[in-house]
């Protein structure tokens, strides 16, 4: 299907939870990558591969 493009097999093992019987430990399955920011203004700008796009110049 459409779907299994996009879908991969994972390793045994991969993403294991920590501690088991731990309530703080969380595992989030996916593959992806958590940004912070010092402002709102820079959360509203277009971030490519962790830099900010400059619309007259790309990428700086």
């Amino acid at each position: 299907t459409f779907n299994e493009f996009f879908i991969r097999e994972l390793k045994p093992g991969a993403r294991q939870i920590a501690e088991k019987d731990n309530d703080r430990i969380a595992v989030c399955a996916a593959d992806s990558r958590l940004m912070a920011f010092k402002s709102i203004d820079d959360s509203l700008r277009l971030w490519i591969k962790v830099k900010p796009l400059n619309w007259g110049f790309g990428v700086q």
